[in-house]
């Protein structure tokens, strides 16, 4: 019987000498080459003195969306202990913008928002917004 080994261990290389080739794009177009419809990116500003024209989406054309049935008053929050803040009820939130954030300690995701939610109360601070 013969020893496969080093056959196996030949392909294993070229393969991952393969995959890398075409990974780092050296298999890929040659260097300088750019495609032949690169649009060139442009902006257009408006002459001074003109408005610039607001350009909307066009209106969907389907039909309108059923309207939502009236599910009554949201229940009160009934939470017995409140961090960094007093109890809060619902009444005291009316007329207020209210940013609802569920959130846990293990959550990476989570964490990262905690610099944008600070920012976010730094900044409306004041403006009949709150962040529960």
């Amino acid at each position: 019987m013969r020893n496969l080994w080093p056959y196996l261990l030949l392909v294993t290389l070229l393969l991952v000498a393969a995959l890398l080739l075409a990974a780092c794009g050296a298999l890929g177009a040659p260097a300088g080459a750019e495609p032949a419809d690169s649009p060139t990116p442009t902006l257009a500003v408006p002459p001074a003195g003109e408005e610039a024209a607001t350009v909307l989406p066009p209106s969907p054309t389907g039909s309108p969306l059923p309207p939502l049935p009236d599910m009554g008053l949201a229940p009160d929050f009934s939470n017995e202990i409140w961090l960094n803040s007093e109890p809060l009820r619902l009444a005291d939130l009316r007329g207020k913008v209210v940013l609802v954030e569920f959130w846990t300690f293990g959550c990476i995701n989570c964490q990262r928002m905690i610099p944008y939610m600070r920012e976010w109360h730094d900044t409306f601070t004041g403006e009949d917004f709150i962040i529960v």
